[in-house]
């Protein structure tokens, strides 16, 4: 009984050791690799004249250490975009109301310069027809009937469209 209470003993503690362990391989090996927050990038001159940014080095370039934003930083640029894309889309808009509204400006001034015409053409044939023979006066009383009904048709002197 005695063999079998020290074998109990002896593993007791392995589970603990073999977590140990790993806590030492898991500290080793971090402590060797590069900080995840740091990436390689080389500043090199492009063959256009231009500077270009590549992840590997180059003949004449420099070696450039790029540390990520942090998450507020991160947080706020995407804030920022989202409000930018809603400013455009709200500026969109009141680029295509008002262009809605100088149309039916155009419209509803197009209808009363028609409307005008209608009455322009009726006086015209008026002032006309008291002047002229009784045949005449006919063919100016139907154009006056022609441009009454017109006027009526396109529905002036309501509101506008």
């Amino acid at each position: 009984m005695s063999s079998i209470a020290t074998n109990v003993n002896e593993h007791r503690g392995a589970p603990i050791m073999l977590a140990l362990q790993v806590l030492t391989i898991i500290g080793a090996l971090l402590s060797v690799s590069p900080p995840a927050t740091a990436a390689e990038i080389y500043k090199c001159p492009g063959a256009n004249g231009k500077t270009e940014f590549t992840d590997k080095p180059c003949a004449t370039g420099a070696k450039v250490t790029v540390q990520p934003n942090s998450v507020e930083e991160l947080d706020q640029s995407a804030t920022k975009a989202k409000r930018v894309a809603v400013d455009k889309r709200i500026k969109e808009a009141q680029v295509a109301d008002q262009a809605d509204t100088d149309r039916r400006g155009r419209a509803q001034q197009a209808w009363a310069d028609q409307c005008q015409g209608y009455l322009d053409e009726a006086k015209r044939q008026r002032a006309w027809l008291q002047s002229l023979s009784p045949a005449v006066r006919q063919s100016a009383a139907s154009e006056i009937t022609i441009q009454q009904r017109k006027y009526r048709e396109a529905d002036c002197g309501k509101t506008p469209p």
